[in-house]
C-alpha cells in the first residue's frame, strides 16, 4: 500500500489530531511541511484553503479538515473502528471529540501566547523551520514572527482577558486533576481502546499544552498520567506496560467508566454555554437576511473558521466576551444529530447517559439551520 501524504506541522493544533489517528489505524504515511513545493502549486489549491492539514490519499484525493479527514480514512479503513458500536459509548466519543477539540481552545492559546519568556523562541523556530526549514536563523525567526502575530491576535475573541485568565487556569488545573484519576485507572478515555474522543483531545493537549515549554512543565507537575496518555496516543500501539494485559476494547456494557463522568460533567459546564451561545448567535446572523440559501457561503475573510459578532457568555459565574465560532458549532452537529436519530432502548440509554453529565438542555438544541464544510469553506446548509 502506498503511503498517504500529510501536510501539517508538529507546533499545528489540529494536525496533532490527524497524526495520532494514522498511527493508531496503522496506516502508513508521510509527513511534509507546507513549505513543500507541491503544496504550494497543487495541493493547496486542490484543498481549497491555506489551512492545514491536508491529506492526498495515494489515489491523489486531497481532503482537509481533521475531522473530515478522519471520516474519510475511517469509510475507507472500516476494519478495527474508532468509534464505539454501541449508542452510550458512541455518543460519549462523539461528544469528547468536540470537548477535547474546541472546549480546550481557550487554556491550549493563553498558555501558548501568554508566555514570551518561556515559549517565544521555541515557538518561532517551530513555525519558523516549518515555512523556512533550511533558511538561516534570522530568515526562521522572521517567518515565526509573522505568524505568531497572527495566531496570538485570536486570544481577545476567545474571551482571554487579564480579568478571566485566573479562571481559564483554575479550570484547567482542575481538568487535569480529573483526567489524572481517570487514566491511573484507564489507558485511553473509553477504556482500554483509542476513539475519535481521545483524537479530537490530542489536538489541544499535543502541540500546544504538551510540546510547548510552559504548559508542558505545568501539565507533567499537575497531570502525570494525562501526560503519559499524550507520549502514548503518539504510539502505533498501547505502549503503555502499566496496563499489560488489557484486552484492546472499549468499556464494557456500553458504560463508560466512572472516572470518566466527571471529566464530560466539567466539559458540559464549562463549554456547553459557549455552545448554546453560539447557536443563539447563528440564528440571529440567519434572521438578519432571510434570503440566505442553502450553499451560500458564511464570511468571504474567514470561510474555513468563520466566527460572528462578540458577545458576553457567562460560564460557571464568569463573563466572557466571546466572538461565536461557527466551527465549534459544526462539529457539535455530530453527537447532536447522533443523538436526535435514536430511538427505543438506544434513545433512553442515552437520554440517561445524557442526565447522568448535566447535557439534557445540551442535546436538546435545534438549530435554525445546519451548517456544511465544503473544502475549505463552512456553508448554510
Amino acid at each position: 500500500m502506498r503511503p498517504y501524504i500529510l501536510y501539517g506541522v508538529w507546533s499545528s493544533y489540529y494536525t496533532g489530531k490527524v497524526r495520532s489517528y494514522l498511527r493508531k489505524k496503522g496506516l502508513p504515511f508521510v509527513e511534509r511541511l507546507p513549505a513543500a513545493p507541491e503544496y504550494r502549486a497543487q495541493v493547496r489549491a486542490l484543498a481549497g484553503t491555506h489551512h492545514i492539514p491536508v491529506l492526498v490519499s495515494p489515489d491523489g484525493e486531497v481532503v482537509q479538515d481533521s475531522t473530515l479527514i478522519l471520516d474519510f480514512l475511517e469509510e475507507r479503513h472500516p476494519a478495527e473502528p474508532m468509534l464505539p458500536q454501541t449508542p452510550v459509548l458512541r455518543l460519549a466519543a462523539l461528544l469528547l471529540e468536540v470537548f477535547g477539540q474546541e472546549g480546550l481552545t481557550r487554556p491550549a492559546m493563553h498558555y501558548r501566547w501568554n508566555f514570551p519568556e518561556e515559549n517565544g523562541r521555541y515557538i518561532l523556530h517551530d513555525f519558523g523551520r516549518a515555512l523556512r526549514p533550511r533558511g538561516a536563523p534570522a530568515e526562521i525567526e522572521e517567518a515565526g514572527a509573522m505568524v505568531a502575530a497572527r495566531m496570538a491576535g485570536k486570544l481577545p475573541g476567545l474571551g482571554i482577558t487579564s480579568e478571566t485568565i485566573p479562571v481559564v487556569e483554575a479550570e484547567f488545573a482542575e481538568l487535569l486533576g480529573l483526567l489524572d484519576a481517570h487514566f491511573r485507572a484507564h489507558p485511553y478515555l473509553l477504556g482500554a481502546r483509542a476513539s475519535r474522543g481521545d483524537f479530537g483531545m490530542m489536538a489541544s493537549m499535543f502541540a500546544h499544552l504538551s510540546r510547548d515549554p510552559y504548559p508542558a512543565m505545568l501539565l507533567r507537575r499537575l497531570g502525570p498520567a494525562t501526560a503519559r496518555w499524550v507520549e502514548q496516543m503518539n504510539a502505533p500501539d498501547m505502549a503503555m506496560p502499566e496496563f499489560e494485559g488489557l484486552a484492546p476494547d472499549y468499556a464494557a456494557d456500553d458504560a463508560p467508566p466512572a472516572t470518566l463522568l466527571p471529566v464530560l460533567r466539567f466539559f458540559v459546564e464549562t463549554h456547553g454555554a459557549e455552545i448554546q451561545a453560539i447557536a443563539e448567535a447563528w440564528a440571529e446572523w440567519l434572521a438578519a437576511d432571510a434570503g440566505r440559501t442553502p450553499g451560500a457561503q458564511i464570511s468571504e475573510t474567514a470561510p474555513a473558521q468563520p466566527v460572528l459578532e462578540p458577545r458576553p457568555v457567562r460560564i460557571r459565574g464568569t463573563v466572557f466576551t466571546l466572538s461565536p465560532r461557527l466551527h465549534t458549532l459544526w462539529m457539535f452537529q455530530r453527537p447532536l444529530s447522533f443523538f436526535a436519530a435514536q430511538t427505543g432502548a438506544a434513545r433512553r440509554a442515552c437520554e440517561t447517559f445524557a442526565a447522568s453529565i448535566g447535557a439534557e438542555a445540551l442535546l436538546s438544541l435545534r438549530l435554525a439551520r445546519p451548517l456544511r464544510r465544503d473544502g475549505g469553506r463552512l456553508l448554510v446548509g
